[in-house]
């Protein structure tokens, strides 16, 4: 299943993971994927 977590910084990147998630009866392994950079995109629908 995947997830998405927002940090405030990459120590608190792991921590959701480790004290929330990993202990949860049934998974078997996590992966993290850092996220660099977001970047807001708008499309037009043509109203415009």
């Amino acid at each position: 299943v995947p997830a998405e977590v927002l940090c405030t910084d990459n120590d608190a990147r792991l921590e959701p993971v480790d004290d929330r998630i990993r202990p949860v009866q049934g998974v078997a392994s996590t992966e993290v994927f850092p996220i660099l950079e977001m970047e807001e995109l708008t499309f037009s629908r043509g109203t415009g």
